[in-house]
């Protein structure tokens, strides 16, 4: 399958690749791999703005109650943030 999609990536023109976009975003998997993709990237928003709030000062349960998460979340990507710095 990989194989498949990295030829065609070579051959098909940016007309065809935008029609085969929309016929697979009709599809279950389709729908599914979009809203993972959404959902993928709010979470990497949240890190972000709750890294940018941590820094700044902001205690986990302030962040915690402005992103709508668990306080035990915000706890946890604080640990990693200041794990790696």
């Amino acid at each position: 399958m990989a194989g498949i999609l990295s030829f065609t990536d070579k051959v098909i023109t940016d007309e065809t690749r935008q029609y085969i976009k929309e016929v697979i975003g009709m599809t279950q998997v389709g729908k599914m791999l979009m809203d993972e993709g959404r959902q993928e990237g709010k979470q990497e928003a949240d890190r972000k703005t709750a890294r940018n709030m941590l820094k700044r000062g902001d205690s986990p349960e302030a962040i915690a109650e402005v992103l709508e998460l668990p306080v035990e979340t915000i706890k946890a990507w604080k640990q990693e943030i200041y794990a790696i710095v």
